[in-house]
C-alpha cells in the first residue's frame, strides 16, 4: 500500500503527481535518489495533504522463464509474468540486467548516450515498464484507493506590470515592478485586488483614498453591466463576488507577491488558472529573482520537503496553442494551469481560432469582453498614470472574464476528469498517445492481462504507402446543394465521420489490434510485366496486391496476380466453349470463327450429347441438326426453302 494510514479502497482522491529528478549535491558532490510528491484529498474530511515518497519504486512485469514469447506482445496475461520491484532510478539498469545487456546500458553511460538505454524497454519479455513515473505512480493508486471524480475549485488570477518605463517594446522577464494582480477564489467567492503604491502617480493615493462601499458598489454594478446585466451575472455567479483591496509601498513589491502567494497557499483552490499563463508564472518567477528573491520561498507551500518554482515552456508548439505542453511545477497544493491551452487543446479536432486572446475567446463564448481603455490610450502602460480607477478595473475585468469563460466551457472540470480517469499527468491529458494508452493498460489490468511496452516510442516504425478511399461520385446527393435545382458537390450541414467514428468502426469490425496480426503479404519477385508503370516513391508490390484486391476488378486482378486470362482471353474461352463443347441452352448465343450468329448447329452421329444419356452416360446416335438461335431459324428456314436444294 502507498499509504499505511489508510486502508485499501478509501475514499481519497490524487489531484496531483510531482517527481522530481535525482539532484547532484554541490557540497558533497553525490546525488540524491530522488522523490515523489502525491497530493492527495481526503474526501471524508476535505482536508488536502501531500505525502513525499523518497526514491520512489517502480513496478514492471518480466514474462516467466517457461513463456516462449519470439516477439514484443500487446499484451501477456499476469499470470505469466513476475512481478519486479525496483528504485525508479536504477530501472534501466534492472533491465539490463534481467535481458543480460548489461556491457549495452553501461557502454552508453560511458559514451553519455543515456538516453540510448530506453532501447532496453524494447525486450520482449520486459513489460509495462515505459508508463512515466507520475502517470505509474496515478495508476497504482487508482488500484489502491478509491479515487473519486469530486468537484474541484478554482481560482482566476491576472497580473499587470508598470512598463511606462520598460527599455523595448515589450517587458524583458521581470524588467518592471509588478503594480496589480487580481485573484478571484471561487470557494469563498472573494476578489483580492493587490496593487502597488507610486509615489510618482498620484492618481494612485486618489483611489486608495477613493476605496469604500461607494467604489464598490461602482464596481460591482460596472461588472453585472459588463457580463450583459444582472441575470447574466447570476449565471456566471458574478453577483456573489465580493472585493478586497490591498495596498503595498512601492518598495513593497516583494511583500505583494509573497501575499499573493500566501493567499493561494492557505485558500488552496484545486487550480490556478491565468490566461496565457507562459507570460504570468515565468514574470513572477524572475521578478522574486531581480528582486533579490528565491522563488521556492516564496511561492512553495511550506508543508513541501523539497520545492520547486518553475514554468516550463513547451518552445517546440510555441505558436500551435492546441498542441502546446507548458506546465508548472510549483510546490503546492494548487495545480498551475494554463487556461488558454486547455481551452485550445480540447477543441484541436475543431477549426482553429482566428486568435486564442482573452478578448476574442471571452467574447465568442460568454459574450464578456475586456474592459476597452482605448478612448483614454492606446499604450496600457501609460493608463494607470492618466485614469488609475479604469488601470484597476482593466485588471480584475481580465480575471471576470477568464471566470466566465470557465463557466461557460466546464474545460478545467473536464481536463480532471480526464485526468483522473486516465491515470494522465495534467500536461499530457489531451494527448491521445498518452491517455490512451494509460487507460488501456488500465483496463487490462483489471482484465488480468499486462500491457506490452510501446515499441514506437524508441523504435521508430516503417511508413507503408496506400490508403483506400470510396469514390465521392457515388455518394447521394441528397445533402448536396443545389444551383438552379442541380447538385454541386458542396454539402450542408455535413458530419465528418472521419474524425467521429470511421476508424474506430473499422477497428471493431475488423478486429484489429496487434496481437491479431497474423503477418504481413510479400511478395519477393515481380508477378505483372506492367507492375508500377508510374513511379512514385514509397510503391510496394504488397500494398499494390491489397489495393487491387479492394478495387472489386476481379478480372484485371485475377489476370495481374494469379496468372489468369485477361477479359479478352475469357470471352474468347467462353465463345470457344459455348460453340464446341457445350449444347446451348435457351438465351445462349452461338457465333461462328467470322462472329456470325449460328442459328443450326450440325451434331454427327456419335458425338456425345451431355443431354441425351444411355445407360447413364450422354450418347448422341442420331446425325441430326439442333436448333441453336430460334430467333434466326425462321429467317433461316425461308432461305432454304426458296433454294433448290433445300430439304
Amino acid at each position: 500500500m502507498l499509504f499505511k494510514d489508510y486502508p485499501e479502497g478509501y475514499d481519497l482522491t490524487l489531484m496531483n503527481t510531482v517527481y522530481r529528478y535525482p539532484r547532484k549535491n554541490e557540497e558533497t558532490g553525490k546525488w540524491d535518489d530522488g522523490s515523489i510528491d502525491l497530493i492527495v484529498k481526503d474526501n471524508h474530511t476535505g482536508k488536502k495533504f501531500v505525502r513525499t515518497i523518497a526514491n520512489p519504486t517502480y513496478r514492471f512485469y518480466m514474462a516467466k522463464d517457461d513463456v516462449k514469447i519470439e516477439h514484443n506482445l500487446f499484451f501477456i496475461e499476469k499470470d505469466k509474468t513476475n512481478e519486479i520491484e525496483v528504485p525508479y532510478k536504477d530501472l534501466n539498469k534492472c533491465i539490463a540486467e534481467l535481458t543480460n545487456n548489461e556491457d549495452f546500458y553501461y557502454d552508453n553511460i560511458k559514451s553519455g548516450n543515456r538516453r540510448a538505454n530506453e532501447n532496453l524497454h524494447l525486450h520482449p519479455r520486459v513489460f509495462l515498464s515505459d508508463m512515466n513515473i507520475e502517470d505509474h505512480y496515478m495508476f497504482r493508486f487508482s488500484n489502491e484507493y478509491k479515487n473519486s471524480i469530486i468537484p474541484v475549485t478554482k481560482a482566476f488570477f491576472d497580473i499587470e506590470a508598470d512598463t511606462i518605463n520598460m527599455m523595448g517594446d515589450f517587458p524583458e522577464m521581470g524588467e518592471c515592478p509588478i503594480n496589480a494582480v487580481s485573484l478571484i477564489n471561487e470557494a469563498n467567492n472573494m476578489v483580492y485586488i493587490f496593487l502597488l503604491r507610486n509615489s510618482s502617480n498620484p492618481l494612485v493615493e486618489q483611489f486608495e483614498k477613493s476605496i469604500g462601499p461607494g467604489l464598490i458598489k461602482e464596481l460591482k454594478e460596472f461588472i453585472t453591466d459588463a457580463v450583459g446585466g444582472w441575470k447574466q451575472a447570476a449565471r456566471f455567479g458574478i453577483d456573489k463576488l465580493n472585493f478586497s483591496f490591498l495596498m503595498y509601498n512601492e518598495d513593497e513589491e516583494i511583500r505583494l507577491i509573497q501575499d499573493l502567494f500566501g493567499a493561494i497557499n492557505t485558500l488552496q483552490p484545486d487550480f490556478v488558472l491565468a490566461w496565457n499563463m507562459a507570460f504570468d508564472v515565468p514574470y513572477i518567477i524572475q521578478r522574486i529573482i531581480n528582486l533579490g528573491y528565491n522563488p521556492t520561498d516564496i511561492m512553495c507551500h511550506p508543508d513541501f520537503a523539497h520545492k520547486e518554482a518553475v514554468y516550463y515552456v513547451d518552445q517546440l508548439h510555441k505558436d500551435v496553442y492546441a498542441e502546446r505542453g507548458d506546465f508548472a511545477r510549483i510546490s503546492s497544493y494548487s495545480v498551475y494551469l494554463d487556461q488558454m491551452i486547455q481551452y485550445a487543446s480540447r477543441r484541436k479536432g475543431q477549426s482553429a481560432e482566428i486568435s486564442y486572446g482573452l478578448d476574442a475567446i471571452g467574447s465568442k463564448v460568454a459574450k464578456v469582453k475586456k474592459l476597452d481603455y482605448k478612448h483614454i490610450t492606446t499604450n496600457l502602460g501609460e493608463l494607470p498614470y492618466k485614469d488609475y480607477k479604469t488601470f484597476v478595473f482593466y485588471n480584475i475585468m481580465d480575471t471576470i472574464v477568464q471566470k466566465c469563460i470557465e463557466k461557460k466551457t466546464g474545460d478545467i472540470d473536464f481536463v480532471f476528469n480526464k485526468s483522473l480517469s486516465n491515470n494522465t499527468r495534467y500536461s499530457k491529458c489531451h494527448r491521445q498517445t498518452v491517455y490512451l494508452a494509460n487507460r488501456t493498460a488500465a483496463h487490462f489490468y483489471k482484465l488480468g492481462f499486462i500491457l506490452g511496452n510501446n515499441i514506437n516510442k524508441t523504435n521508430q516504425p516503417e511508413h507503408y504507402v496506400g490508403a483506400f478511399v470510396a469514390d465521392p461520385l457515388k455518394t447521394s446527393s441528397y445533402s448536396k446543394m443545389k444551383i438552379f435545382g442541380i447538385p454541386i458537390n458542396v454539402y450542408d450541414n455535413l458530419n465528418d465521420f472521419d474524425y467521429a467514428r470511421l476508424y474506430p468502426s473499422i477497428t471493431q469490425e475488423f478486429n484489429m489490434a496487434p496481437n491479431t496480426q497474423i503477418g504481413k503479404v510479400t511478395f519477393p519477385n515481380q508477378i505483372d510485366p506492367n507492375e508500377h508503370k508510374f513511379p512514385r516513391e514509397g510503391w510496394e508490390r504488397q500494398s499494390q496486391y491489397m489495393e487491387d484486391l479492394q478495387s472489386g476488378v476481379y478480372l484485371e486482378f485475377a489476370h495481374r496476380w494469379l496468372g489468369l486470362a485477361s477479359y479478352d482471353e475469357l470471352l474468347e474461352d467462353i465463345a470457344e466453349f459455348f460453340t464446341t463443347q457445350r449444347v446451348p441452352q435457351q438465351a445462349l448465343r452461338y457465333y461462328n470463327p467470322d462472329g456470325s450468329k449460328i442459328a443450326f448447329q450440325h451434331i454427327p452421329e456419335g458425338t456425345v450429347n451431355p443431354f441425351i444419356h444411355v445407360d447413364g452416360k450422354p450418347y448422341n446416335p442420331f446425325d441430326h441438326y439442333i436448333v441453336i438461335d430460334n430467333e434466326l431459324k425462321e429467317g433461316v428456314l425461308s432461305e432454304l426453302r426458296k433454294s433448290d436444294n433445300a430439304k
